[in-house]
């Protein structure tokens, strides 16, 4: 097994289910920070982190009773009460390398405007996805999906401006109500709380 690579404990084997039916093995942390190694034959198998109730078991030690539904009962007992490792904000920004080749793994923003902030492989063999992430994309789906109705609204509103301002630069390029079009296009979408 790997070391974590935030806080330097054995990652150790829990299978999960992935979305497509299957059984794959993620590398946790159990008795350190709660950090999960998601690999590309994870990934590959179908596995969804932000989907994966399995993985927010893992990271949120739910449930004070063994449960048959997992096949991981040392999961239960080492998760218990939580992260053992607590990370500070300045430790969780460091850069972390890949537990399969060493390179420095690359961070970038999960469903481009969400908090979550995943760290890859840059040679492809895998996530990292710190405690508490799978949650925060949890959070961040339930209000995206909450939220689709305003954007829908919006998205016919932005429809709407557009036609009119097709037209009216058809008609030789008139101000929108004596703004310019990013004017009042930047009006609308401020309006609309985006």
């Amino acid at each position: 097994m790997s070391k974590c690579p935030r806080c330097e404990n054995e990652l150790r084997e829990v299978v999960v289910s992935t979305s497509t039916g299957s059984r794959t093995a993620v590398e946790a942390c159990l008795d350190g920070c709660a950090g999960i190694w998601v690999g590309k034959e994870d990934l590959l198998a179908g596995l969804q982190p932000a989907m994966s109730d399995e993985l927010l078991h893992v990271q949120s030690g739910a449930g004070e009773q063994h449960s048959t539904r997992f096949d991981f009962l040392e999961v239960e007992e080492a998760r218990r009460c939580g992260p053992k490792v607590v990370l500070t904000p300045e430790q969780l920004e460091k850069y972390i390398q890949c537990i399969r080749c060493g390179k420095e793994m690359m961070r970038y923003r999960w469903n481009l405007t969400s908090v979550v902030i995943l760290d890859e492989c840059p040679e492809g063999h895998g996530i990292w996805v710190d405690a508490g992430e799978i949650m925060q994309m949890r959070e961040f789906l339930q209000v995206e999906t909450a939220d689709s109705g305003k954007q829908d609204d919006v998205r016919a509103r932005l429809a709407q401006v557009k036609a009119e301002y097709e037209l009216n630069a058809r008609r030789g390029g008139r101000r929108l109500n004596g703004e310019s079009p990013l004017s009042w296009l930047f009006g609308i979408l401020f309006k609309n709380g985006l």
